[in-house]
C-alpha cells in the first residue's frame, strides 16, 4: 500500500497488503506539523499494521530528529538519505559484506 494521500481506502484493500509504506511526503510532514493530527494518523496507521502482521516501512527519512519520531511510533524499518545516500553497485556489494561481517 502506498500513498497515505488518499481520502478513503477499504480495510479489505490494506488486509491484501504486505506492507504498509509512508511516502517521504509523509515523512517530512511528521517533524514539520504542529499538530498532533499527522503523527496520530501515522501512529493508528503503524498499530493497525502491526496487528494485521504488515511490515510498516518509512520511506525517505532524512533526519534524525524523524528517525527517532518514528521509532517512537513503532516504525522499525526505514530508507532514506539518513541511512544512507544511493550507491553504484560496487559500493553496495562492499557494504554488505562489511555489515555480513558484523553480524557473523
Amino acid at each position: 500500500m502506498n500513498h497515505y494521500n488518499l481520502k478513503l481506502i477499504a480495510l479489505s484493500m490494506l488486509l491484501a497488503c504486505f506492507t504498509v509504506l509512508f511516502t517521504f511526503s509523509l515523512v517530512g510532514k511528521l517533524y514539520k506539523s504542529a499538530s498532533n493530527e499527522t503523527r496520530g494518523v501515522v501512529q493508528a496507521v503503524i498499530e493497525l499494521a502491526h496487528v494485521l502482521e504488515l511490515n510498516v516501512v518509512a520511506e525517505g527519512v532524512k533526519t534524525e530528529a524523524q528517525r527517532k519520531i518514528l521509532t517512537a511510533l513503532g516504525c522499525g524499518q526505514m530508507r532514506g538519505h539518513l541511512i544512507s545516500r544511493p550507491l553504484l553497485e560496487a559500493r553496495l556489494i562492499k557494504l554488505l559484506k562489511n555489515l555480513s561481517l558484523l553480524f557473523e
